[in-house]
């Protein structure tokens, strides 16, 4: 009772928060889980399946695309056989068990009639581009049932009792949030770049699975009607972490709330170390494309016992090359963030952070020909403001990582950039945009923190190319830091090569290599800050190891075997890996430290059926043990990031030291 009586409003204001949060948590899983109960939208516009006559999608005509080069049919058909049996078995038992007849239709949804094809070049040049400056008269759009149907085949329908009832707990996107990212109008000349410009960015968006134009010109050939075939993705969905069993994480979401493009999410954790044991931590809600605008809005909230606070973030990206103004603001205050020291003494660091971009990027060349490339000139500045309440310790001596900051920077770059149409790189099949061009972007600008001060500047030039057969090798070095006096200090060189092979034929099945180096050097460090052994967004392999140096290197090759196997619905990759890692304190030293080298074989499974469908169980093996001396390990993980979020214009910033 003391506590409570001495309270101040600061402290109220989060324990309120967190408890209002809490009885609306049911609420909240609820709205995101069962959101997909189905009704009927008028809107809907119906038109003539696009694989009718008169409707022209060009194919690539390439041996490489032709028909010996897809995955054995009749595997794959016992295959889908020996599947089906098991789940129209699992169906029946259902009906007996009250449990199993509610989670059916929640977890399970029925194998795909016909896949998209597993050629490994799909068509990377512009589309219609002898129908160029034709009126565009009608655009009609062409929504499929999320399970049984391919945008490649619109004859393909569902067909079973499982996958109709599974497309009826699921609300389509409406036609007025698909009509918000159109980027060509009805009377327009039709425009090839546009068309492909558009494609991409409809499955970049987490709502869409794929999307397909088709085109059907009219009598008297002096315009065209477009039909827009489009698949959204199910958009509830659960993301799970178990690192003990006295703690495990689970993030709720739904990426398409009530067919309107919005998404909604909620955090919680589980640990038997705190009290309460089970709470919530964060969470938010994503309006996206306001108003045709695309500019998306995200309204988000900390309330875990750590940390609380609340955000807001609005931003505009560079969508395509004909986007010529971007930028985005933040703003965040966290009136409690507890941090704990080595000795596991807590430490609350409450701050606020404001940070706001914005960018101008004209077209200065598009290319002629059936080529998407186009070369762009760009400046983009930002200002950020991040301010702690209290600083005790010092945060360069024990929180390296926390410091007040004030940051003005102006980046100068041109980047051409395109993209060729892939599958079988980080999917199984789903198209993939893959980038091509070059970048060259300069940062110059003023910090004044608790960390550093003094003026900044900074280099970064990036590449992509597309090799013959599919291939590709990305690229990317960069070099920055503070002058002081004349004198280079705190500065970060890093340099990073990635190679994508062509995909090979082993018989029925597909075998594409990946290989990645990644190189970080401190220049001239005066702080305490140290690179970690391996950064996360490069690899999780020697997360168990603590080795801190100024200069890294890791270097790994990847194998996968993508196979015809479908083992009761789970399409299989297997796949097989080699890493080392080296730091040391200075690059001369860095072959002379002991390196620490992993092996790795696993599996990679994707299941139709499920709503959760991608998993990657596999063993590593450490000759060097780990700080728990351990010498394997076995994981289940998702699939990482192949590292292509490259050529891209976004918000100035410095180059990391991590």
């Amino acid at each position: 009772m003391q506590e409570e009586v001495h309270r101040n409003i600061s402290e109220i204001r989060p324990i309120y928060l967190q408890k209002f949060a809490g009885r609306i948590a049911v609420l909240l899983i609820g709205i995101l889980l069962l959101t997909g109960i189905n009704h009927q939208l008028k809107a809907q516009v119906t038109c003539k399946d696009s694989t009718k006559a008169g409707i022209e999608r060009k194919r690539n005509r390439n041996n490489i695309g032709n028909n010996n080069d897809s995955l054995t049919f009749e595997h794959r058909k016992k295959s889908f056989d020996e599947s089906e049996r098991f789940y129209d078995n699992l169906n029946s038992r259902k009906q007996d068990n009250r449990i199993l007849k509610k989670l059916y239709p929640l977890v399970f949804k029925a194998p795909p009639r016909k896949e998209i094809s597993d050629t490994p070049e799909i068509e990377d040049q512009l589309l219609f581009t002898e129908h160029q400056g034709k009126i565009i008269r009608t655009i009609q759009i062409k929504k499929l049932d999320i399970f049984g149907t391919s945008v490649h085949d619109t004859l393909l329908i569902s067909r079973t009792r499982l996958e109709n009832l599974l497309n009826k707990t699921h609300i389509n996107s409406s036609n007025a949030v698909i009509k918000k990212y159109l980027l060509i109008e009805e009377g327009e000349l039709l425009n090839p770049r546009a068309i492909a410009d558009n494609e991409k960015v409809l499955r970049e968006l987490s709502i869409f699975e794929d999307v397909q134009f088709y085109m059907k010109e009219s009598p008297d050939q002096k315009s065209v009607d477009l039909i827009l075939v489009i698949k959204d993705v199910y958009p509830a969905g659960i993301d799970l972490s178990i690192d003990k069993l006295t703690r495990s994480r689970a993030r709720f979401y739904n990426r398409n709330l009530w067919g309107l493009g919005n998404q909604i999410e909620q955090s919680m954790e589980f640990n038997s170390k705190k009290k309460p044991t089970f709470f919530l931590t964060n969470g938010g809600y994503t309006f996206r494309n306001i108003s045709g605008t695309f500019i998306d809005s995200r309204a988000y909230w900390k309330v875990g016992p750590e940390s609380r606070g609340l955000g807001l973030e609005i931003t505009k990206t560079f969508l395509t090359p004909e986007t010529r103004f971007a930028g985005g603001a933040r703003v965040e205050n966290l009136w409690k963030n507890q941090l704990s020291d080595p000795e596991q003494i807590k430490h609350d660091f409450p701050y606020m952070l404001y940070d706001v971009w914005i960018g101008y990027a004209p077209v200065i060349n598009r290319f002629a020909g059936k080529t998407p490339l186009r070369t762009q000139a760009y400046i983009t500045s930002r200002i950020s403001s991040l301010q702690y309440k209290s600083l005790n310790p010092q945060p360069d001596t024990v929180f390296p990582d926390h410091y007040n900051l004030e940051r003005k920077l102006l980046s100068i770059g041109i980047i051409k950039s395109g993209f060729v149409r892939r599958n079988m790189i980080t999917g199984f099949g789903r198209t993939e945009d893959i980038p091509v061009g070059y970048q060259i972007e300069t940062t110059f600008g003023t910090e004044n923190s608790d960390r550093v001060k003094g003026i900044y500047s900074g280099l970064k030039i990036a590449s992509g190319v597309n090799i013959s057969h599919g291939a590709h090798i990305f690229s990317s070095a960069g070099i920055g830091g503070y002058w002081n006096n004349n004198n280079f200090t705190n500065g970060t060189f890093n340099t990073n090569l990635a190679l994508i092979s062509r995909l090979y034929k082993y018989g029925s099945n597909r075998i594409r290599i990946y290989g990645t180096a990644f190189y970080t050097q401190g220049i001239s460090r005066t702080g305490l800050q140290t690179l970690e052994i391996t950064p996360e967004r490069f690899s999780k392999t020697f997360s168990n190891y603590e080795h801190t140096g100024h200069s890294r290197l890791n270097i790994k090759a990847e194998a996968v075997l993508f196979t015809p196997i479908y083992l009761l619905g789970f399409r299989c990759a297997f796949y097989g890996f080699s890493e080392i890692v080296m730091i040391s304190d200075k690059p001369v030293h860095l072959f002379k430290q002991q390196a620490l080298p992993a092996f790795g074989i696993g599996i990679k499974v994707r299941n139709e059926h499920l709503v959760f469908s991608t998993f990657q169980f596999g063993f590593t093996f450490f000759p060097v043990p780990d700080n728990n001396n351990r010498h394997v390990i076995f994981s289940i993980t998702d699939q990482q990031s192949a590292g292509l979020e490259l050529l891209r214009i976004n918000a100035p910033n410095i180059i990391e030291y991590r």
